[in-house]
């Protein structure tokens, strides 16, 4: 009974300890994906803060391109604001002028201030021309920086490509020339084995004619001497018949072939 209390304990204990690793397990899983959902997360915060940045410096821009054309719009509504009261200045001074001169009644004066207010009109006028002037000969000048950087671009990438076309001509030419220099060592082999076969050849008959000539001198050497025995084309021939087929050779045949058994070379 007390073994099996004992047991009993023992097992109770065994289980105990198993919760225990199996909960430590757990809990260190647990930590370990929390720590893995921490990274994730710091990670797409930065991409986040990378990605709101780039939308923040978009945005200024955009701000500051309207802000460049507000201020161009501005200027140029001041200018027509300057050119209307400038008008009106004018019309209140001819209006003026007309009460004064009604009231003067004197055509000199009216005449004289006639002409100044047409003078100051003028002059009105020509400075407006020279601030408009100004303001085109400006935006062209802008236009035309833009151009400028615009051709600098095109001419770069121009004298790029003329490089890289001259480049390739380059390597096109030195491989015909790789090609050609073979051609004229192969035509070189070529000319030295027909030379030498030509060589052989002529050697080949020089000796074929001395033969026959010795054979001729020996026909006229041993005539009275002994038999001739002479194989022509691999056929045996008694002298008698020989000397009949010597008679009937022509003398430019150079290569008839004659083998001589029994003598030596003469």
């Amino acid at each position: 009974m007390m073994m099996m209390v004992m047991m009993m304990k023992v097992v109770m204990m065994m289980v105990m300890m198993m919760k225990m690793m199996v909960m430590n397990m757990m809990v260190m899983m647990m930590m370990k994906v929390m720590m893995m959902m921490m990274v994730m997360m710091v990670m797409v915060m930065m991409v986040m803060m990378v990605m709101v940045v780039m939308i923040v410096m978009m945005m200024v821009m955009m701000v500051m391109v309207v802000m460049v054309m507000m201020v161009m719009v501005m200027v140029m509504m001041v200018m027509v604001v300057m050119v209307m009261m400038v008008m009106v200045m004018v019309v209140m001074m001819m209006v003026v002028m007309v009460m004064v001169m009604m009231m003067m009644k004197v055509m000199m004066m009216m005449m004289v201030m006639m002409v100044m207010v047409m003078m100051v009109m003028m002059v009105m006028v020509v400075m407006v021309m020279m601030v408009m002037v100004v303001m085109i000969v400006m935006m062209m000048m802008m236009v035309m920086m833009v151009m400028v950087v615009m051709v600098m671009m095109v001419m770069v990438m121009v004298v790029m490509m003329m490089v890289v076309m001259v480049m390739v001509m380059v390597m096109m030419v030195m491989e015909m020339m790789m090609v050609m220099m073979v051609m004229m060592m192969m035509m070189k082999v070529c000319v030295s084995v027909i030379f030498l076969s030509k060589k052989t050849k002529e050697k080949e008959a020089e000796s074929r004619s001395q033969q026959i000539e010795g054979i001729s001198r020996l026909i006229c050497t041993s005539k009275h001497q002994h038999t001739l025995r002479v194989s022509i084309d691999g056929v045996e021939w008694n002298d008698v018949k020989f000397f009949q087929l010597a008679a009937q050779w022509p003398t430019h045949v150079k290569h008839f072939p004659v083998g001589i058994f029994g003598y030596n070379k003469p």
